[in-house]
């Protein structure tokens, strides 16, 4: 039993009872509550410290942005590369688009890398192209570029010749000794007419006398745009070539 006189003890509570439980909330006995210090997991939509918001610890940077356009100068280049003579043009704007679409820039940086290489093999294939046609511009006789006394190399394919100018003191296959134009000869040119009866008939007599001293096995020859259709304006040359052999001087 309790001693009434004991100014410690709770009057009307019988010894050795327990005693009653603390408020909701509070510890027993000054004790830590068991989760304290326990990990609570941050709001919603709020990151934690040292992560970003996709979960990476330490990583907080967002990834590099994909390019949004495709750049016109890299495919430009692209397309010309294709064409003989405006394929530097092409050479140039790819050394231009690989500058432009580094790093992810933009777009299109295979058209500048396949431009580069295009442009460089259709730029030589051009220049050879425009060699070849300045070669033959300056090389090749036609009626309308002829000259008497010219010496040329005769090639035949059918009833077409070609004609290249050489130099008569190198050994060639003909020379040419009359040019004029369909109206020069009175009886009028046609398909049937003989090559040697009419260049011979225009010729000039110091040409003409040139001519037959020179040699009795000569082969007379005319050429004229269309011998079927033949115009009274339309240019013609004759040309004079030893039946066998080469000529290896001017005859005129």
């Amino acid at each position: 039993m309790s001693n009434p006189y004991d100014p410690n003890s709770s009057p009307g509570v019988p010894e050795g009872t327990p005693p009653p439980p603390p408020p909701y909330g509070q510890t027993p006995y000054g004790q830590t509550p068991y989760n304290q210090g326990s990990y609570n997991p941050p709001p919603y939509g709020q990151e934690t410290f040292g992560q970003d918001a996709y979960g990476t610890y330490g990583q907080g940077t967002p990834p590099a942005a994909a390019p949004t356009s495709t750049d016109a100068v890299s495919i430009t280049a692209f397309v010309l590369s294709f064409t003989c003579f405006l394929s530097p043009v092409a050479l140039i704007l790819g050394i231009v688009g690989l500058s432009r679409t580094k790093n992810n820039k933009r777009k299109g940086r295979w058209a500048a890398i396949a431009a580069i290489p295009l442009g460089l093999l259709f730029s030589i294939l051009g220049a050879l192209v425009v060699v070849a046609g300045v070669f033959f511009a300056q090389n090749v006789i036609t009626p309308s570029n002829a000259e008497v006394g010219q010496c040329v190399d005769v090639s035949r394919d059918g009833s077409d010749y070609n004609l290249l100018k050489v130099d008569c003191v190198e050994s060639h296959d003909a020379e040419i000794i009359y040019v004029g134009v369909a109206s020069d000869y009175e009886g009028g040119l046609s398909g049937s007419v003989n090559p040697a009866q009419v260049c011979t008939s225009l010729m000039a007599a110091d040409d003409l006398a040139a001519l037959e001293a020179f040699s009795d096995d000569l082969l007379i020859n005319l050429i004229i745009r269309d011998p079927e259709d033949i115009e009274p304006d339309d240019e013609f040359l004759c040309f004079v070539e030893l039946t066998f052999g080469s000529l290896d001087a001017p005859i005129l």
